[in-house]
């Protein structure tokens, strides 16, 4: 005979244990750090929109690869240099803007533009990648902001491919969101991830970002413009307890005002320490243990049983944080041994900005459960 209901022993909703760690937050400007999967360590500082520089080339670069999917080393194809492009860099030599020397008639591939792109910030390749992806600046910049849109960075707006124009603006909590997905792209995390490359013309060029290789950092991009100040959208990896943790972050709003390599200078230095905080503040803690009470069950005829869990599972937590437990329905039919299936609890980590991690715990029967008497089923007829 079916038995379809439990009364759970867990609670709903526990947090990890512990308290969380202070963190070296700006104290201008704003940042959010998440741990994928596992929770946020904090947003913190004035959420609102803010100019980013040329952070903004992370949604350039999503938005070149999927309408040109390039896999592994492919180079894609080859973006043509006019004259027009080559008057356009001239033009702006002295202007402070990072630049790609180019010269007409010397094409150069998507793959190369996109190093040209991440690593010196390249914001005469922005427009290059612009007007070839989408023919024209605006037809492009409306693909940023729908982009934006379908990934939750409803906070964003676009206003060129560069990141130059102030009103190019986000929060770092959105820019969280964009560098998260950013890492789901293998050749722009590859590339972002490059100290440097030799491209046609300019030679070698090197990547603003001096963090990458220290503590685990693998990119993203660095900004920084008089009116955007210094900023850095970051992620670092690397085993924490044997096991893999991805860091993902963004530092906004630093020193505004001034050179903007200094104020760059700046945001570096504070993101550094938050990524080797954001490691230190996890924590493995044990989610379920084996043998441990999950709820009981109470057949129609009055037969109550213990369900247990099966197996211990530990795994990654930040203190403070929430886990919730959630118990499914226990399903058996009687009669029925100690140790038969009964279903499972599942235990969620993490949050809507990390993500959200699930494990699921099966559950048994503490005992057996011999079934209904004669006498109840024949009172208990159909």
């Amino acid at each position: 005979m079916p038995v379809t209901a439990v009364w759970p022993a867990l609670p709903a909703a526990e947090r990890a244990a512990g308290v969380l760690p202070a963190l070296s937050w700006p104290h201008d400007g704003q940042a959010a750090v998440v741990v994928e999967g596992v929770g946020t360590l904090g947003v913190h500082g004035a959420d609102r929109p803010a100019p980013i520089g040329s952070v903004a080339k992370v949604m350039t670069a999503l938005v070149v690869l999927h309408d040109h999917p390039l896999k592994g080393l492919e180079s894609g194809p080859l973006l043509s240099v006019g004259r027009a492009d080559e008057r356009a860099y001239t033009a702006a030599i002295g202007t402070g803007d990072s630049l790609l020397r180019v010269a007409a008639g010397q094409p150069i591939t998507e793959r190369q533009a996109l190093e040209a792109l991440m690593l010196p910030s390249a914001d005469n390749i922005a427009d290059l990648l612009a007007t070839w992806d989408a023919h024209s600046a605006p037809a492009f910049v409306a693909k940023m902001n729908a982009m934006a849109r379908q990934l939750g960075a409803t906070r964003t707006r676009y206003a060129d491919a560069s990141g130059l124009n102030p009103r190019t603006t986000s929060t770092a909590a959105d820019q969280v969101r964009i560098g998260e997905h950013a890492l789901t792209a293998p050749v722009l995390r590859s590339i972002v991830g490059e100290r440097a490359a030799r491209l046609p013309v300019a030679g070698v060029v090197h990547n603003y970002n001096r963090l990458l290789g220290h503590d685990g950092v693998i990119g993203i991009k660095t900004g920084s413009t008089r009116a955007a100040g210094g900023n850095l959208l970051f992620a670092a990896t690397k085993l924490v307890r044997g096991r893999p943790v991805t860091i993902v972050g963004a530092v906004l709003g630093q020193s505004v005002g001034i050179a903007p390599l200094a104020a760059l200078k700046n945001a570096l230095d504070i993101s550094g320490v938050l990524v080797g905080q954001a490691f230190d503040a996890v924590r493995l803690q044990a989610a379920s243990r084996a043998g441990q009470k999950a709820g009981w069950a109470v057949t129609p005829w009055g037969e109550a049983v213990d369900v247990d869990v099966v197996s211990g599972t530990s795994w990654l937590t930040i203190p403070g944080r929430a886990l919730a437990v959630h118990q499914h329905l226990c399903a058996f039919s009687a009669p029925a041994a100690a140790g038969a299936p009964c279903g499972r609890i599942t235990i969620t980590r993490g949050d809507e900005l990390s993500g959200r991690t699930t494990v699921a715990v099966p559950v048994v029967l503490h005992g057996a459960v011999t079934g209904p008497s004669v006498l109840w089923r024949l009172t208990h007829l159909p």
